[in-house]
């Protein structure tokens, strides 16, 4: 579940912080940068679970560089500067199925690797908050990673101090990089800073990094529509097997008829 979104520097959101509830309902006149909210939600799980930057950014409405904010300068003038940035925070609650489902992935890979007896619990941390500061070079339109952290919280949504950062950007002997750390061991393994991907959307090995890859299939599970019952949603398509329908509406009469053949009680719901 998310807990806490801020953002700094995204499209029309300045400076916004925002705490949700189970259900949370955003209502506003036009224009008033609702959609933009649930675009930066959208963007951070793209920066998360995509391969790259440009992927991230090409779910998004509009060019990278119209994802940055320009204010009263305007667009012409983000153009002509050196760099641009925005900045997200995330806090998440993982919830139990994710949970299940990352410690019976790691019991699946570790077994008969390790010694006979109760499994053991991976997972302990249950509140995670994500932050990532991503720069563009509007000039190019080179899009790369300034800063990436992830970090244990208490239930009060305090950083936890008892607990080492799974990712953080330190400086050590002048040279400032991204420190990724093996849970259970002390020493990272770093990454530049400046590349074109998170750190996050790395294949990394479940049963070495356990928080991350349930942080990852929390993130990979979120899901965004646009509705557009007026062109979309009312097309005709051809019959398909279509086990949901687009991020726009698109293939609802395959999805309902898939639903009805194959579940006619969820269908009746």
């Amino acid at each position: 579940m998310i807990r806490r979104l801020k953002v700094t520097g995204y499209k029309s959101l300045k400076d916004v912080e925002v705490r949700f509830q189970p259900l949370s309902i955003m209502f506003g006149p036009n224009a008033a940068g609702k959609s933009n909210l649930l675009d930066a939600l959208s963007l951070v799980s793209g920066i998360v679970t995509k391969k790259n930057l440009k992927e991230a950014f090409g779910g998004q409405r509009g060019l990278p560089l119209e994802s940055f904010y320009y204010g009263d300068e305007g667009f012409e003038r983000l153009r002509e500067n050196e760099t641009a940035d925005a900045t997200f925070e995330v806090d998440v609650e993982l919830s139990p199925r994710v949970v299940a489902g990352v410690e019976k992935l790691i019991m699946e890979k570790r077994k008969g690797m390790e010694t006979e007896g109760p499994p053991k619990k991976r997972i302990t941390e249950k509140f995670l908050r994500y932050a990532a500061t991503i720069q563009i070079l509007p000039k190019t339109g080179h899009l790369r990673v300034l800063e990436e952290s992830l970090s244990a919280l208490t239930q009060s949504g305090e950083i936890k101090k008892s607990r080492m950062a799974f990712i953080e950007k330190k400086s050590i002997s002048g040279r400032t990089r991204l420190h990724l750390r093996m849970e259970g061991q002390s020493h990272p393994s770093y990454f530049d800073l400046g590349l074109e991907h998170s750190v996050l959307s790395t294949s990394l090995y479940e049963p070495h990094y356990p928080h991350i890859a349930a942080f990852r299939q929390e993130l990979s599970a979120w899901r965004f529509y646009y509705f557009e019952p007026r062109t979309l949603m009312r097309e005709d398509v051809p019959l398909a097997e279509v086990e949901a329908i687009g991020s726009r509406g698109e293939n609802l009469a395959a999805f309902l008829n898939t639903l009805q053949s194959g579940n006619g009680k969820q269908m009746e719901a």
